[in-house]
Formats: structure tokens, sequence, C-alpha cells
């Protein structure tokens, strides 16, 4: 078809099929409707589906960037239910953003995106990140037709079409009872009484180290979570399930009581574990403490190597969670323990070789009993 202000055209470029056409400013529009294997019939098909031919000559709507979706999105600041999100998820998606969406398509006319080109984009970051900028990236796009900053049709959404495997290869360390309690003698008291606590407990560390002592009933044995400490800021628990009571184990709380008569913050409104070097005004940061105790301590009892991976507080979680279901506790009631809103984030902290290897060996013996292990 021949090129015209008052008509659009279909092109062929770099193996794609595209409709182009021009707005009432004059501006021209290009936008993907296949591969260029597509025929010129198909392709007048998919663009009287997406509704294409009606913007020809019109003049632009709905011209935000990315960047400016993404900061109505953040500003928002609330989960699909209209809940506060916690402080660390809030900062968890404005770093998302900051890092992996603006520097690649926040100047961009978020309607004008094409899947292909974020498909790709994604593909070519580390696997780990892959679903979360997806996430937050379809995120972005719903929260905009919701409130009408994009329409609400299917061309102006690309993230539809964009996948992203959850799939990993990362397994996190896990220890043993012995192993854990072994790391947690080596340590110094504090450390060694957060390091305790953590793994009686499966607490998240941000939880543990916004403790004050007022949060621990004695008498009622449980342990209240009334906050978070995320990159310095006091927040609020990551969820309603985050919000419930730990139960506190007498064995534990002998241990709490001990640290408690050492420390010089020991009244109700003191942290349980505070910074010394800064009066006690604040909790102690948990990276600094992993950095200086907890990973160089596992290392040189040979429970990690130097090239182990991502090891710190959370694995006592992954831990807790992998030895009582070990030990036949049901997941669910794993899942109430460490506070989680859904089974299958529980399924995911348990590591079961053991387990597997044990009923493999059953399987192995009703095929053959000569295959038992004496």
């Amino acid at each position: 078809m021949a090129r015209g202000k008052s008509a659009g055209w279909i092109s062929r470029k770099a193996g794609r099929t595209l409709y182009r056409y021009y707005d009432a400013s004059g501006a021209e529009h290009a936008k993907v409707l296949g591969t260029d294997t597509m025929s010129d019939r198909d392709a007048w098909r998919r663009v009287g589906e997406l509704g294409l031919d009606k913007l020809v000559g019109k003049p632009r709507t709905h011209q935000h960037t990315l960047t400016e979706l993404a900061a109505a999105y953040l500003n928002y600041g609330k989960t699909k239910t209209g809940r506060e999100k916690a402080p660390s998820t809030r900062e968890l998606d404005a770093q998302l953003v900051r890092d992996y969406v603006d520097p690649k398509f926040g100047s961009r006319v978020a309607k004008e995106l094409e899947p292909i080109e974020i498909q790709e984009y994604i593909d070519g970051i580390s696997e780990g990140l892959r679903p979360k900028v997806r996430t937050i990236m379809s995120a972005i796009y719903r929260h905009a037709q919701k409130y009408s900053m994009l329409p609400r049709t299917e061309d102006a959404n690309p993230m539809k079409w964009v996948s992203a495997s959850t799939i990993t290869t990362y397994e996190a360390c896990v220890m043993t009872p012995g192993q854990a309690w072994q790391l947690a003698e080596n340590l110094p008291l504090f450390e060694r009484t957060l390091a305790i606590t953590e793994a009686a407990t499966g607490c998240r560390i941000s939880e543990c180290l916004a403790l004050k002592w007022s949060d621990i009933e004695w008498k009622k044995q449980q342990i209240k979570i009334k906050r978070g400490w995320v990159r310095g800021k006091i927040g609020k628990p990551k969820s309603k399930a985050s919000a419930a009571p730990v139960p506190l184990h007498p064995a534990l709380a002998a241990v709490l009581d001990v640290w408690r008569k050492e420390t010089m913050y020991g009244k109700d409104d003191d942290w349980v574990f505070p910074s010394i070097k800064l009066g006690g005004r604040q909790p102690r940061t948990a990276s600094t403490m992993v950095a200086d105790y907890v990973r160089p301590t596992a290392e040189k009892l040979g429970i990690i190597t130097r090239d182990t991976p991502r090891f710190g507080w959370h694995n006592f979680r992954h831990s807790l969670a992998t030895f009582l279901i070990g030990e036949g506790q049901n997941p669910d009631v794993v899942r109430r323990m460490l506070r989680q809103s859904h089974l299958d984030t529980t399924l995911i902290y348990t590591h079961m070789d053991s387990a597997r290897i044990e009923a493999q060996g059953r399987m192995l013996e009703q095929m053959n009993p000569a295959m038992a292990v004496q």
C-alpha cells in the first residue's frame, strides 16, 4: 500500500512485519505485528484486531513514559488487596525500577514498547532477577491501566507476552541442628544469642533485630512481632501472617535472659540487639555481623567453603524449615511457624535430600530385598 499521511502501511524490517502510520502532528509510528514471514493479509487482519488503523491522523494520547508510570505505581505503595506494603518491599520495588527498568526503558512511551524487546532485555539479565523485573513491570502496567494512565486495551500492555522463569540454580546452604549450634557456640555472646534466636524461631533477621525487650512475653511464652529493621529503617511486619506471635520455648527464654543480664540495654523499651557504637539508639546491622563474624566462623568450622554463595542469617531460617519437615512436621505447621502467607513459599525453604535418599532406598528394597543397605 502506498505511503500517505491519511493511511498506514505495512513494511518489513529486521525480521519483523510492522504497521507504520502518521499521527495528527505528522510524527511517524511503527508497531510490530509479527515476523517477516507474516502475509499481508494476516498483517492487515492483525491491524484491525488491534485497532491500529484508527490511530492514523489522530492526536497522540496516553503518552506517559515508563518512568512516569513507575513513579505513580511506587507512590501508590499498596498490595493488590489495598494493604500498605512493608518498607522492605517498597524499597525492593524502588531498587528494581531504579536499577533495571528506568535505565533501559524509562524514557520510552510505555504503550509503544514491544513485547519482543522487553523479552530480549529480560533474557539478558541474571536468572535470579528475571522474574523480579518482569513482575515489577507487569505491576506497573496493570496499575497504569487501572487508573487510566494507559488504555485498557490488549496492545497497550506488552507484559502479557513476556515470560520469565522462576527456576534458579541457586540452592541455599542448609545446616543441621548440630552445625547451627556449633556455629552459634563459636560466636561472641551478642552474635551467639542472635544466632540461637534466629535458629530456634525461624524469624527473619529483620524481625529479630527489631525486637524490644517489651516484645518478649515471658509468662505467655511468646514473642510479639511488631516491626522490622530493614536498610536502616524501622517498619511494619512484611505481611499480616508475619505479624503473628512466635512461640518462646523455655530453653530459648533462658538464653535471652542471660543476654538481658549482660547487656547495658535491658530496659523494656531498649532494643534486644542494639548497636553499642550508636549508644543503643538503633539495632545492629545484619550484613556487618555476617561479614565480621558469621561467615568467617562458618568457614573456619568447615560448615561452608570460601566460594559458598549467599551464606548468612537467612540460612538459619532455611535450616529450621528443612529440619522440621524432615522430622515429620506437617508443612502447614511449618508455614505457620515461619509466618508465611503461602505454603508454596514454605516448600521453597525446605531441602530434603536425606529424605529423598531414604525414600529411594525403600523403593529399591521393595524392588529387590538384596539391595537393602545392611
